[in-house]
C-alpha cells in the first residue's frame, strides 16, 4: 500500500476566519502535547507551519503572489516595497 501525504491533507484547507481560528487552535493543542510530551521535533514543525502559513498571507497582501499559486513569488523590478518598524 502506497502512502501519499501530499493528496491526504491532515489539516484541511480553511475556507474563513472562523475555521482559520479553530485549525490555529487545534495546532496550538498539539503544540502544547507535543511540548508537554518532550517531543521538540514535533514542537519545531508546527511552529514552522504556522510561520510558513502567515509568511505566504503576507507575501500575498504584498501581491507578490497570486491567489491560484502561493508557491511561486513575483518579482519585479519596478515594483518596491519599503519596509518601516
Amino acid at each position: 500500500m502506497k502512502m501519499s501525504l501530499m493528496k491526504d491533507n491532515i489539516i484541511p484547507s480553511v475556507k474563513n476566519n472562523k475555521e482559520k481560528y479553530e485549525t490555529y487552535r487545534k495546532l496550538f493543542d498539539r503544540y502544547k502535547k507535543a511540548e508537554s510530551g518532550e517531543f521538540y521535533w514535533e514542537c519545531l514543525w508546527i511552529i514552522y507551519a504556522m510561520l510558513e502559513d502567515r509568511t505566504s498571507a503576507f507575501l500575498h497582501h504584498l501581491g507578490f503572489t497570486s491567489e491560484k499559486d502561493r508557491r511561486n513569488l513575483r518579482i519585479s523590478k519596478k515594483r518596491f516595497v519599503k519596509f518601516s518598524i
